[in-house]
């Protein structure tokens, strides 16, 4: 198989695989985090995922990623959706039973 036959995010993938090989890195991936989440001041719950909370809230789950890493280092961060401020909080991860 040539490089022009590799489908698009080969390279990335390939990338990716080997960075799982860094003992830091694969330590970082492996932590699981809840979010605690407030509307607008108001708490609506906590999840076991930013990604969870995203789907649950009806927020836009294509920007979760990026927000996810800018949350995991702050600890703390807002997303506005344009109608409410949604102020998002790292906790330990919740049992899922």
């Amino acid at each position: 198989m040539t490089d022009h036959d590799k489908p698009k995010n080969f390279k990335i993938s390939e990338g990716v695989r080997e960075s799982w090989k860094d003992p830091t890195v694969r330590e970082k991936r492996r932590q699981r985090n809840g979010v605690s989440v407030l509307r607008n001041g108001i708490p609506v719950g906590e999840y076991t995922s930013l990604y969870q909370a995203f789907k649950a809230l009806g927020l836009p789950e294509k920007k979760h990623i990026p927000f996810r890493i800018k949350l995991k280092q702050a600890g703390s961060l807002s997303f506005n959706d344009g109608e409410s401020i949604y102020a998002f909080t790292v906790i330990q991860p919740l049992k899922t039973s």
